[in-house]
């Protein structure tokens, strides 16, 4: 393999790109205390603590609530989270090269997933949009400009109206 078949993002690791702040809830709590807890929040994803040391982690997703509770009808106080988590919990390494992690989730079919260290602890939340957004921005530094009012954007981004080939001009 020559280095033009490199991967360009070779060597980034999910500890890079993660977000080491995340919620975590109890698999008794209702739904509803986890609406409130996510009110005000960036949060798409809790992680559900293990009841004991044999368990593993558990994953509730807001599109799980969205498909699991809200889409049949449930009442959210009468529906606990241990009902409508995924678990156990797929997990990456924070170790884990971003475009392995990236392979993981598409084989999955998952988008986002818990971040663990060596000993096994939840150190954070990494998602395919922050394996994209946070992976790749290395590679656009370089081909990034300045625009008008000092704030950085890319070359393709500065066409302007005028630039643009007009669509419909007879409508």
């Amino acid at each position: 393999m020559d280095e033009t078949d490199a991967s360009p993002v070779s060597h980034i690791t999910v500890a890079e790109v993660m977000r080491d702040s995340f919620l975590m809830v109890d698999g008794m709590n209702t739904i509803r205390d986890v609406l409130l807890l996510l009110r005000g929040s960036q949060a798409h994803c809790l992680v559900v603590y293990k009841c004991h040391d044999a368990d593993e982690y558990g994953v509730l997703l807001v599109s799980d609530i969205g498909r699991k509770v809200l889409a049949t009808g449930r009442h959210p106080d009468r529906i606990n989270v241990y009902e409508v988590m995924s678990k156990p919990a797929i997990t990456v390494p924070a170790t884990t090269d971003i475009v392995y992690c990236a392979q993981l989730f598409t084989r999955c079919g998952i988008s986002r997933a818990p971040v663990v260290d060596k000993t096994g602890d939840i150190v954070g939340i990494v998602s395919l949009n922050d394996l994209v957004l946070r992976g790749l921005q290395p590679l656009f530094e370089n081909i990034r400009t300045e625009s008008g009012d000092g704030e950085a954007v890319p070359k393709a981004a500065q066409q302007t109206e005028q630039q643009r080939p007009e669509e419909h001009a007879d409508d």
